[in-house]
C-alpha cells in the first residue's frame, strides 16, 4: 500500500487567453519519456521548510508531503493544467500520476488556489522516488512548459512529520479556521469546498463560548452549520455570495491528554502510534493553552488513517479570537 501526500498550493495570476492546454500536455509530455525542456513561464517552488532544495525522505508505505508554490509572471497568461509523473529516474518522466485531462489537475483563475495530490509508496519500496511536476500556461495562443522535480529518499526511520506556528482563527476571525495535519496547509472558509477531502483539523467557539477542536464532519453536531450566502472570491478574484460546505469530509477523532510539551517533542513513531485514540473517541475536544490532545484522522485500518498531536501554544478565547498550535503527525 502505498501513501505518498502531496499538496500543491498554488499562486495563480489572473488572465486567461482561451487556449485547450490541457489536450496539449499529452501530445507533448508522455510516459517514459526524458524529462520535457522547459520554457519560460510558471516559476515553480516548495513551500515545506523540511524539503531542502527539492529533496526530502520518507519511509515505505508511508507519506511525504510538498506543497507547490506555482506564481505567474506577469507577463504570462493563466496556468492552465498540471501533470504529474513518479519515476525511478532523475532524467525520464515515469509512470503518469496526475492526468492533465483530469479535474484534478485544472487550475482556476484566481490569484490563490491549493491543489492536494496523494500518491503511495509500496512497503517494500526502496532507494529514490522522482515525483516531476509539469505546469502548463498559454502565452500568445502557444503552451510554455513549467517543470519541478522532487527527489523522495525512501528511508525506514522518516516516519513523522512536524508542523510548527500554525495560527487558527474562530468564528469571528480573518485566519483560517482549518488545517490539514499532513501538510501544516491552513483553508479559510472560502477554501473549503475545494478541499474538504484534505481539511481533517478545524477550530471554532461554539455559542456556549466553548473553543475546541472539531473535525469537519462534526461541525454541525456543536452548532457549527453551513455557511449560506458569504461572499468569497470567483474565478476571477470577484467577491460573489456562495455557501460554504460547513460539514463533511472524512472525520478525525480527537482525546486530551496529560502529555507535556517535551513529550510532545520528544514523542516517536512508536509513541504516537500506541496514542489511546480511535474512531470511538469523539470528534471534537475543548482547547485549551500549554495542552496536548491526541488525534486520529479518518477511521483506523483505512489509508488516510494517522495519529498526531497537538500542541497548543496559544490561545486568545471567543468568537474573534485564535490559536497557535504545533502538529507531529504520522506520514
Amino acid at each position: 500500500m502505498k501513501n505518498l501526500f502531496l499538496v500543491l498550493f498554488a499562486f495563480v495570476a489572473l488572465g486567461f487567453s482561451g487556449c485547450n492546454a490541457v489536450d496539449a500536455i499529452d501530445d507533448v509530455i508522455a510516459p517514459g519519456d526524458p524529462l520535457f525542456e522547459e520554457s519560460a513561464g510558471l516559476q515553480l517552488s516548495i513551500l515545506e521548510t523540511d524539503i531542502i532544495n527539492n529533496e526530502t525522505s520518507a519511509a515505505p508505505g508511508r507519506s511525504v508531503t510538498a506543497t507547490l508554490k506555482i506564481t505567474r509572471p506577469a507577463d504570462a497568461n493563466k496556468p492552465k493544467a498540471i501533470a504529474v509523473f513518479v519515476s525511478n529516474s532523475a532524467t525520464e518522466n515515469g509512470t503518469k500520476f496526475i492526468d492533465p485531462a483530469s479535474e484534478e489537475a485544472e487550475l482556476e483563475n484566481k490569484t490563490e488556489q491549493t491543489k492536494t495530490i496523494t500518491y503511495t509508496l509500496d512497503n517494500d519500496a526502496s532507494g529514490v522516488k522522482y515525483i516531476h511536476f509539469y505546469a502548463v500556461n498559454v502565452k500568445g495562443g502557444k503552451n510554455q512548459y513549467s517543470r519541478l522535480t522532487l527527489k523522495v529518499n525512501i528511508n525506514s526511520s522518516s516516519l513523522l512529520s512536524t508542523h510548527k506556528n500554525v495560527s487558527l482563527g474562530s468564528n469571528l476571525n480573518a485566519l483560517a479556521s482549518r488545517v490539514n495535519s499532513a501538510t501544516g496547509t491552513t483553508y479559510t472558509s472560502c477554501e473549503t469546498n475545494k478541499n474538504l477531502k484534505y481539511i481533517d483539523i478545524t477550530y471554532g467557539t461554539t455559542t456556549t463560548g466553548v473553543d475546541m477542536f472539531i473535525s469537519n464532519a462534526a461541525r454541525p453536531s456543536q452548532g457549527f452549520t453551513m455557511i449560506a450566502n458569504s461572499k468569497c472570491p470567483d474565478s476571477t478574484g470577484v467577491s460573489t455570495q456562495v455557501q460554504i460546505n460547513n460539514t463533511g469530509g472524512d472525520p478525525t477523532y480527537f482525546v486530551a491528554t496529560e502529555l507535556t510539551k517535551a513529550q510532545f517533542d520528544s514523542y516517536t513513531d512508536t509513541d504516537i502510534n500506541n496514542l489511546a485514540v480511535s474512531n470511538t473517541s469523539p470528534q471534537f475536544v475543548n482547547a485549551a493553552a500549554g495542552k496536548v490532545f491526541a488525534f486520529l484522522t479518518s477511521a483506523q485500518g483505512t489509508a488516510k488513517a494517522k495519529k498526531g498531536l497537538i500542541y497548543v501554544l496559544d490561545l486568545v478565547p471567543g468568537n474573534a479570537g485564535s490559536v497557535k498550535i504545533d502538529i507531529k503527525v504520522q506520514k
